[in-house]
């Protein structure tokens, strides 16, 4: 119902627009050419044909930006969708990071690198299947970046593997040791990098909301 009452404005609004574009043309024409009659056929003919193909392109143009605007929202809303819902478990890397770096050295145990290892673990594994439901959505630069940074955890793994030869020879300046603070501090910026992203997508979805397709240059040449 409502594309239909839009479609019927946008008819009305382009009706009125070339009646005001017809009055205007005239109007110049008898301000820069007094002695031609505004009433000879080839002269109209001539506005007629030009409002016609006015009318004509903004016709074809308009729908064809409205599908482009809907297909820009619909992808960044389901990005924005997917990162909100995922960072409810992936958010929890930023305080924790910072809480497990507050620690002094005497209160690092090995039960707290073993809770580390084990946050980290959670993290790249929900973050894997974030970008698994959106690899297909992002643009080529942003799925570098989270390629990139996904690649520099993707060494965990071995370490992870071996996690309880570490905690039964536990020391707290151990390259293992070491190893967990660098790759919390990797993971926090990968999380601080998606609620970046998101951010900015969210306002490139109210920009692109906003827009209007009622136009002659393209409002969206700049959103990826």
């Amino acid at each position: 119902m409502i594309n239909k009452v839009t479609k019927y404005l946008w008819i009305a609004f382009l009706t009125l627009a070339s009646l005001c574009a017809l009055c205007l043309l005239v109007l110049m024409i008898r301000i820069a050419f007094p002695k031609v009659s505004v009433t000879d056929w080839d002269l109209l003919a001539f506005i007629g044909s030009m409002i016609a193909a006015l009318v004509t392109y903004m016709g074809i143009r308009t729908p064809i930006l409205s599908q482009r605007k809907d297909q820009l929202m619909t992808r960044y809303s389901s990005i924005i969708k997917e990162l909100t819902l995922y960072s409810k478990r992936t958010r929890k890397v930023i305080f924790m990071t910072d809480f497990y770096n507050s620690l002094k050295e005497h209160e690092v145990t090995k039960e707290k690198l073993q809770e580390q290892a084990k946050l980290i673990k959670e993290y790249i594994e929900n973050v894997s299947d974030l970008f698994a439901e959106i690899v297909n959505e992002v643009d080529l630069l942003t799925f570098e970046d989270i390629e990139l940074r996904l690649r520099a955890l993707d060494g965990f793994k071995n370490h992870y593997e071996a996690i309880d030869m570490y905690i039964q020879n536990y020391d707290p300046d151990s390259v293992f040791a070491l190893d967990i603070k660098d790759y919390l501090k990797k993971a926090k910026e990968l999380e601080l990098y998606l609620d970046d992203y998101r951010q900015r997508l969210l306002v490139k979805y109210n920009e692109v909301k906003n827009k209007s397709v009622f136009r002659l240059t393209d409002p969206f040449k700049n959103n990826i």
